[in-house]
């Protein structure tokens, strides 16, 4: 039975050890942590899936606001004015089936993210969730 991304809860800890068990994962199995490298808490995203395919994600944004959005979850929590945020769209023709991150320590242009995430069968990509942090780049990424 085909499954569909219906949301993406991001789950925060304070240690490492309180990683839940079923996340969206790093594809070369680094760090799955958004805030690796810049400090906070631990932020995790953990992907709901249904078996509907009305009503399911079809696309994902990332999103740096200058002040909160309303319910939406802050990757960035607990660190003074700064927001980030993926948001979602449940409007487009093809739900998305798969999620993963990408992270890398190099600048890509994006004919080199398409290449990289589609070794791993991904097609999509959101903008760099950690622009501006002088950490790793990284990538929400799906199909």
């Amino acid at each position: 039975m085909p499954k569909y991304l219906s949301n993406l809860v991001v789950m925060y800890a304070e240690e490492e050890a309180s990683q839940p068990d079923d996340i969206v994962t790093e594809l070369q199995g680094l760090s799955s942590d958004i805030n690796k490298g810049v400090g906070g808490l631990y932020v995790w995203l953990q992907p709901q899936w249904t078996a509907e395919k009305e009503g399911a994600i079809t696309h994902l944004s990332f999103e740096k606001p200058k002040s909160e959005i309303r319910n939406y979850n802050n990757l960035a929590l607990q660190r003074k004015d700064e927001y980030r945020y993926i948001t979602a769209e449940p409007k487009g023709e093809r739900p998305i089936t798969r999620v993963g991150l990408f992270r890398t320590e190099h600048e890509l242009t994006p004919e080199q993210i398409k290449t990289r995430i589609g070794q791993s069968g991904y097609t999509n990509y959101t903008a760099d969730i950690n622009q501006g942090r002088g950490a790793s780049y990284l990538y929400l990424v799906w199909t």
